[in-house]
């Protein structure tokens, strides 16, 4: 891939990132998106974390489990000449990649509370 093509599938992921983000967070953490909010964006992994008596890192973790597996199945039939769909690699990779930004949005914000105590 040369390196025009690449920057253009950079930025079609980054799109399709903000927007998986953007979704989610409707759905999910019920946050109306505008910026000035109080809703906590992370409160489906905390309150999650407490009904499985986990810490919301370990409950993301285990979210993002089922995504990892599938991309281990995916890697397993392409090493034996199935190769599933772009947007299925997709999908699975980009899921992969959101649980990362909230994972790390998690663990920013414990750093910082650990901080302030």
């Amino acid at each position: 891939m040369n390196l025009f093509n690449f920057e253009q599938h950079r930025i079609e992921l980054e799109t399709y990132q903000k927007s998986i983000l953007t979704e989610k967070a409707k759905e999910y953490a019920a946050v109306d998106l505008d910026p000035k909010s109080t809703l906590d964006r992370l409160i489906s992994f905390k309150e999650g974390g407490k009904l499985e008596e986990r810490n919301p890192e370990e409950y993301l973790r285990s979210l993002q489990t089922k995504h990892i597996l599938s991309v281990k199945k995916l890697m397993k039939d392409l090493v034996n000449g199935k190769v599933a769909p772009f947007e299925m690699w997709r999908e699975k990779l980009m899921d992969i990649n959101t649980y990362n930004i909230l994972l790390l949005a998690l663990i920013k914000e414990r750093i910082e509370k650990s901080d302030n105590e």
